[in-house]
């Protein structure tokens, strides 16, 4: 005999069958192509709306993305980017600014000014030299600005020491928002100016090397560069050390502050050379260039090492064991 009970149950398999299929139908329709409201700049398709979502290298996106396009988000402008190819730039929200005239409003980004697109902050028309944004669009339809804030980081050597980084900034079609190695023997280094490729402006940014051992620092780690006796160094010396142990300073500047202690080595035991049985030291100079392991360069393909801190001045070095 069917219970109430049964009946319920019953009704309420159906239901959630029904339900089912329905769903099914709904997920298997052809999915639409929404228009954004946002409108692109720059690309090959501005001034067109984004159309999402799009399919980009057999990902799809519902939102601008900052993939292989320098960290600047962009979007697709047609509902078949794969075969169409078109796209652009997206708006986007910089930093609050301070100053100007624009009561601490953040920067818009890209914006107009005398009919060039900025995509970070400039230091054009700026007496003094100090980077600006718009808060606006267009600078001309509505002149509203105001100062990005600085970096912070205070370059040393280069060409242009003593100056903050300035992030973003383009070198070799690449866009940088931190300081880099490339191309400056693994030291990091970032441009001064707003506009690298026209100013060359730019010098190398300070960094943290190893912790050390003895010394008056605790164990502190090595500031790189650390000036001692008015050189920069941006490795640890055996400078002014009896024992030829390597050294470094753990503050930038060793004179007003004497705090130092011994690098660890390399535990790289040399063979042969002209200096034997001595630890390889990392990194050393050869030819203008800088390693940070053994090199077989003009040795006949065997690794070695230098076994200074000096290799230009004292030209000692070994070779480096290796399994054959």
């Amino acid at each position: 005999m069917r219970t109430d009970e049964n009946k319920k149950m019953e009704a309420l398999g159906g239901f959630c069958s029904s339900f089912y299929i329905l769903c099914c139908i709904i997920l298997s329709l052809p999915a639409s192509n929404i228009v954004s409201g946002v409108v692109t700049v720059g690309g090959n398709d501005p001034g067109k709306e984004c159309v999402f979502p799009f399919v980009y290298d057999k990902n799809t996106y519902f939102e601008c993305t900052t993939i292989n396009n320098n960290r600047i988000p962009w979007c697709a402008t047609t509902s078949d980017y794969p075969q169409d190819k078109k796209w652009g730039n997206c708006p986007f929200t910089g930093p609050s600014t301070t100053g100007g005239n624009s009561n601490g409003a953040p920067c818009q980004f890209p914006f107009k000014y005398k009919n060039k697109d900025y995509y970070n902050c400039t230091t054009d028309s700026e007496k003094s030299k100090r980077l600006w944004c718009a808060t606006t669009s267009d600078y001309a339809q509505d002149p509203k600005w105001g100062y990005c804030p600085t970096s912070g980081v205070v370059t040393v050597g280069g060409n242009d020491p003593g100056k903050e980084c300035v992030f973003p900034f383009v070198y070799d079609k690449n866009t940088y928002f931190e300081c880099t190695t490339i191309n400056n023997n693994r030291i990091p280094w970032c441009a001064t100016t707003s506009d690298y490729p026209q100013d060359q402006k730019w010098g190398n940014c300070p960094f943290t090397g190893p912790s050390t051992t003895g010394g008056n620092s605790n164990g502190a780690p090595c500031q790189f560069p650390f000036k001692y006796k008015n050189k920069d160094y941006y490795n640890c010396t055996t400078d002014s050390e009896k024992s030829k142990r390597l050294w470094c300073a753990t503050t930038s500047d060793y004179a007003q502050d004497p705090k130092w202690g011994y690098c660890p080595t390399s535990g790289i035991v040399t063979v042969g050379g002209n200096d034997p049985g001595k630890q390889c030291v990392f990194p050393f100079v050869y030819e203008k260039k800088m390693y940070f392991e053994c090199t077989t360069i003009n040795n006949e393909n065997i690794p070695w090492c230098a076994t200074t801190s000096d290799y230009t001045q004292d030209k000692k070095w070994g070779n480096c064991p290796f399994t054959g």
